[in-house]
């Protein structure tokens, strides 16, 4: 009774949605073709990859979101009081466990196109502090307007949140109270 009880009455919360319902109604697959002959190695493999990744790339038109840095999260693990729907739930960066995002994983399989991607290699700790000596940064005026427009933006999500936990806060109270009448009542 008790859990009948609850079921029926419990209360919202971010972490409990997810791509359950997406996942179910998603379109019927499209059918894998055969990409490899009888003749199957690495080479092989690697070469059918790399031509399917270039053709993704070459067809895409996708948008990249500049974020800038921000301070590396903790690995103690937390919920935001005020949480608005999760869109991204891929894991923390110091999680326990790494996962990426179901939905964007199944939309991209193609994460990162590598021909983009400039690495470099340092042979000691020194050099690394030598190269990041040499980095001065001093804003333009528009980097510094888009830093106020980020930062007011920011500011007004910050108290949205804050509505969100006044009326989570609200809610929580009355289904206290609508709960403990209801129990008094019955028991």
């Amino acid at each position: 009774m008790f859990n009948k009880i609850y079921s029926e009455n419990r209360l919202f919360d971010p972490n409990d949605e997810g791509y359950g319902d997406w996942f179910k109604s998603t379109q019927e697959k499209p059918q894998n073709t055969k990409l490899f002959s009888k003749s199957f190695n690495s080479s092989v493999f690697n070469t059918v990859f790399n031509e399917e990744k270039n053709t993704h790339y070459n067809d895409s038109r996708e948008i990249i979101e500049y974020k800038d840095p921000s301070a590396q999260e903790t690995s103690i693990d937390y919920s935001n009081i005020g949480q608005d729907k999760i869109k991204d739930f891929t894991s923390r960066n110091n999680s326990n466990m790494n996962f990426s995002d179901l939905k964007k994983a199944y939309n991209n399989p193609y994460l990162v196109d590598s021909r983009n991607v400039e690495t470099r290699d340092y042979n000691s700790v020194n050099r690394l502090k030598s190269e990041r000596s040499k980095i001065s940064f001093q804003m333009t005026e528009e980097e510094q307007q888009r830093r106020n427009t980020m930062n007011e933006r920011l500011a007004a999500e910050e108290e949205f949140r804050r509505g969100r936990v006044r009326e989570q806060d609200k809610l929580i109270e009355e289904h206290y109270n609508r709960m403990n009448h209801m129990f008094l009542e019955r028991f």
